[in-house]
């Protein structure tokens, strides 16, 4: 994944979202992802209007939480490529979405935003953009999928060095995936700075998973160095993500994701 990818998935997702899952990349978040390293290259705004529709790229992320809404965001680029500009909206230009007979429109500058009061698992969304001077893009779909609530671990729970972590769910749907989520921030022996880790399996939707504190600790091989005395403050997130279909008129393509992620803070003693 390149680093103008990296860098629009770390503006267009919630920090509470394993950002992985909507590109299938092996890891959720571990796409650790830079602030602007797109300024090895150009890192800039251009408006719209100067762009026509073969040069436009999209990610589209629409977030449920489990608040009973769902956010749907989308970031503009020129393409994927390390060259790539991000795109403002210009020139009568206007991102819009669509669920439940209701049409919401985006507002923000390159990465553009608006919240629907629906989380319900079936639900679709249609996302559209429509330009003044060149084909628009008023086709990309996606819909919700099913909704679900973590039962364990409960929140604020603590687990011990040597112990497995057993995170269970409802309901389970046994013909998809799940992304079950590790990562937290533990005190080190070395200085005054904490360590992140962050370990994710993508498994059966079957309502459980279990794996050891220890396993999860290591995940960046910083175990040994971690304050045993102090609980590393971590959560668990449960994600259930349903992959769509961008509009062919984005020339150079995109993701759009729709994705319902449940999350739990717990304490893990190394």
């Amino acid at each position: 994944m390149n680093v103008v990818v990296k860098y629009l998935l770390k503006k267009a997702y919630p920090a509470a979202v394993p950002v992985a899952i909507p590109v299938t990349i092996p890891t959720a978040i571990s796409v650790v992802i830079i602030s602007c390293v797109l300024a090895l290259s150009a890192c800039s705004d251009v408006d719209s209007e100067d762009v026509d529709s073969s040069d436009f790229y999209a990610i589209m992320p629409l977030v449920s939480t489990g608040n009973d809404q769902t956010n749907v965001r989308v970031c503009l680029a020129t393409s994927s490529s390390f060259s790539a500009d991000e795109i403002r909206l210009s020139a009568g230009d206007s991102l819009s979405a669509t669920a439940n007979g209701i049409t919401k429109v985006l507002v923000g500058n390159a990465c553009y935003e608006t919240v629907f009061d629906v989380d319900e698992g079936g639900t679709a969304f249609v996302i559209s953009l429509d330009r003044s001077e060149y084909d628009g893009m008023p086709n990309s779909t996606v819909i919700l999928p099913e909704k679900l609530s973590i039962l364990m671990p409960t929140e604020n729970q603590i687990f011990n060095s040597g112990e497995s972590i057993t995170v269970t769910w409802s309901p389970s749907v046994t013909s998809e995936k799940v992304t079950v989520f590790y990562s937290g921030n533990c005190a080190s022996v070395l200085n005054d700075e904490s360590l992140y880790f962050g370990r994710a399996y993508t498994v059966d939707d079957t309502g459980i998973h279990t794996v050891l504190v220890n396993t999860i600790l290591n995940a960046f091989g910083y175990h040994s160095v971690f304050d045993r005395k102090v609980a590393c403050s971590s959560s668990v997130s449960v994600s259930r993500s349903n992959t769509g279909a961008v509009d062919p008129n984005y020339g150079e393509g995109g993701i759009i994701t729709a994705i319902q992620t449940r999350k739990v803070g717990v304490s893990l003693y190394p």
